[in-house]
């Protein structure tokens, strides 16, 4: 059986109803469907969809985010320092 996951925005969202058809349509199909949404859906207590999202990415935590920030700024500045080495000095 073929197993597929659905990345939405926002899942389920009355914005876009197709998202749960298309996942009816696919099950029918015989694929074996893994909801996924990017967000929290805002509307998913009140919806009256059978499906949930099996998994939500969530919005990564600040910390994480500025140890990212941290990283890439420094290997930039390697990677900068690297390329403006003296071309004469050996290693």
């Amino acid at each position: 059986m073929l197993t597929m996951a659905y990345l939405a925005n926002e899942f389920p969202s009355p914005v876009e109803p197709y998202v749960e058809e298309e996942i009816v349509e696919l099950e029918r199909r015989g694929v074996c469907v893994v909801a996924c949404s990017a967000r929290t859906s805002r509307s998913a207590e009140t919806s009256n969809s059978d499906h949930i999202p099996s998994l939500v990415l969530m919005p990564p935590e600040v910390s994480v985010v500025l140890r990212a920030v941290r990283l890439s700024i420094r290997a930039w500045v390697k990677a900068d320092s690297d390329h403006f080495a003296d071309p004469l000095r050996r290693e």
